[in-house]
């Protein structure tokens, strides 16, 4: 829980952060980080998965960004919107060389920066449903209630 309140990245309800196992080098001389997965609770229709690397217990940096709702159009449930600026440079790449993700090109405006579509791995989407399995049921609400 430590690790949400640091970064801003809240587990909301019942979905705590997972541990992933998931070992990444992003940083060059940085030591080895690992892929901690966590939930934004504000916008849950707008991509509610984060990724954040920790090292040793204490947050790196959060890869993902969830814009404000009129910024950008909703997303699947494993898909996230990358940070690549700043203190995050390098990091898209390294998730995706990690075999985490996989960047689709698509782009949208985050304020001053731009954030990067990427689709999470089928592996690390399943160790989060193994661990939230409550998180589908929700999905399905929401598409019962159709387009905003």
């Amino acid at each position: 829980m430590a690790l949400a309140k640091r970064t801003g990245v809240v587990a909301a309800g019942v979905a705590m952060p997972v541990d992933t196992g998931v070992k990444i080098s992003p940083f060059g001389a940085f030591p080895e980080t690992e892929l901690t997965l966590a939930e934004y609770p504000q916008f849950p229709m707008m991509g509610s998965l984060a990724l954040v690397l920790t090292h040793e217990g204490e947050d790196v940096c959060v890869a993902t960004v969830n814009p404000f709702p009129a910024d950008v159009r909703p997303l699947d449930d494993n898909q996230v919107w990358l940070k690549g600026w700043g203190e995050n440079e390098g990091v898209p790449e390294a998730l995706e060389k990690a075999g985490v993700v996989t960047r689709t090109g698509e782009k949208s405006a985050t304020g001053f920066a731009e954030a990067e579509l990427a689709v999470v791995s089928e592996a690390v989407m399943e160790k989060w449903r193994a661990a939230h399995p409550e998180v589908d049921e929700e999905n399905e609400e929401w598409e019962e209630m159709g387009p905003f």
